[in-house]
């Protein structure tokens, strides 16, 4: 095999790394793929299939850059965000902790829904189905129709119907 070497191509991607970054404010704010939480995503290189076939590998944008900035993580470790921005790529902005101190960091910041009634439901970042949504759709599961069905009306995917149906999901919503 012919062409650059490791340290080459590590500085090649570097660049196209913070190609991707706009610097012009506090944080550093990741400008290219998102994941549906915010979260930056950046492709790494390749990496083979085991049939051999080539896929891109995604990174986390923020533990890449860290890892950058400040070296190596260790397995098991968290990369968090000070500064409670997930596109942010800003490695002062960045913290190491384990999955504890990620849960006591968004409990602490006021981020779970359990302590925030105002980002529950439909007014989550996150939401597909509006609080009517859930209610005629517990009137559809108990009527008989079926996770598939429900889950294709509503255009989500029948897991977060089955979570309605068990009362994981939506539970201090009342008919």
């Amino acid at each position: 095999r012919t062409g650059t070497s490791t340290l080459t191509t590590e500085k090649a991607s570097d660049t196209r790394f913070w190609d991707k970054v706009d610097k012009s404010g506090e944080c550093w704010v990741w400008c290219a793929a998102v994941d549906l939480k915010g979260y930056g995503r950046f492709s790494v290189g390749t990496s083979h299939k085991n049939n051999g076939e080539r896929r891109n590998s995604m990174v986390a944008a923020h533990r890449y850059a860290w890892e950058l900035e400040r070296g190596p993580i260790p397995p098991g470790i968290f990369v968090l965000h000070a500064c409670d921005n997930p596109p942010c790529v800003r490695a002062t902005h960045l913290f190491l902790g384990t999955n504890t101190d990620n849960i006591r960091d968004m409990h602490a910041k006021g981020r779970n829904t359990q302590s925030r009634p105002e980002m529950r439901g439909s007014k989550h970042f996150a939401a597909k189905l509006t609080e009517a949504d859930v209610l005629e759709i517990r009137n559809l599961l108990a009527a008989g129709r079926t996770y598939r069905l429900i889950a294709n009306a509503y255009g989500v995917n029948k897991s977060n119907i089955a979570h309605i149906a068990r009362g994981r999901n939506w539970k201090w919503l009342t008919n």
